[in-house]
């Protein structure tokens, strides 16, 4: 899990949470276009510092994803340097919310209100047997029916579908 930045690095004017489509990625950094922008943003890699998520529950300091991936990246500006410096990168992540249309074992049909939609307002859940709750206790599949709502975390497997690591009844 990553470490927990100091409070004094999370201020407003040094804090930055970026989404959109990598553009570039190498050793070193990352380039993101945020999603309705046309500008990029480079943000830089530190060893003692970046964490890397590509699906599941666990992340990693081995650099992940590739351009045309989905990026969501948190990071704070360095003082010493003026480099936005990567806390995680988190690669074709994407929470969503909805009602439950549909059950198949451990396969959900979930609709998305159109205001909230970022994917496809019906997308498929895949959960993983090792899904976890936002407690970080174990899934019962058996718990979900139609006309509950869900928030679910996981990994875009193709626009309209994905692989669920936590999720949460409302």
């Amino acid at each position: 899990m990553p470490i927990t930045m100091h409070k004094n690095l999370r201020t407003q004017d040094r804090y930055r949470f970026l989404k959109g489509k990598i553009t570039q990625i190498n050793n070193q950094s990352v380039v993101i276009q945020p999603y309705g922008s046309s500008e990029q943003t480079e943000a830089y890699f530190d060893p003692q510092v970046t964490y890397f998520w590509k699906g599941g529950l666990t992340f990693t300091k081995t650099v992940t994803g590739a351009v045309g991936d989905q990026g969501t990246v948190s990071a704070f500006r360095d003082d010493a340097t003026g480099r936005l410096l990567v806390e995680t990168l988190m690669v074709n992540h994407e929470q969503v919310r909805g009602t439950i249309t549909g059950v198949n074992g451990n396969t959900l049909a979930v609709k998305q209100p159109k205001w909230l939609a970022t994917l496809n307002p019906e997308v498929t859940l895949s959960l993983r047997p090792d899904a976890l709750d936002f407690y970080d206790n174990r899934v019962d599949f058996s718990q979900f029916k139609a006309g509950q709502n869900v928030i679910a975390q996981g990994e875009i497997l193709n626009p309209g579908q994905l692989d669920i690591y936590r999720i949460h009844i409302q």
